[in-house]
């Protein structure tokens, strides 16, 4: 009788936790964290670290993995900012 597996692999590299960025609704700024192997990026537009241009609309604000770093399994990697 045959017999089947799932194989699951996480990708090489340094694993590193993504910290979510903060918003200040009073001055519509958000703040992105430096963490070493995170990218990140506001509505699909990669960003430095530190204090973004205030918002004008809702901003959708995402982490991904630098070359040669992985996030853990269910991990927070996209958070939502409302104007």
């Amino acid at each position: 009788k045959p017999k089947s597996a799932i194989v699951i692999r996480r990708a090489a590299g340094n694993v590193v936790v993504p910290t979510q960025p903060t918003y200040n609704a009073i001055t519509h700024v958000i703040t992105i964290p430096a963490i070493d192997g995170v990218i990140y990026s506001i509505d699909g537009v990669e960003v430095t670290p530190g204090d973004q241009p205030a918002i004008t609309a809702t901003a959708d604000v995402e982490a991904a993995p630098a070359t040669g770093y992985s996030f853990p399994a269910n991990v927070e990697t996209s958070w939502v900012f409302v104007y």
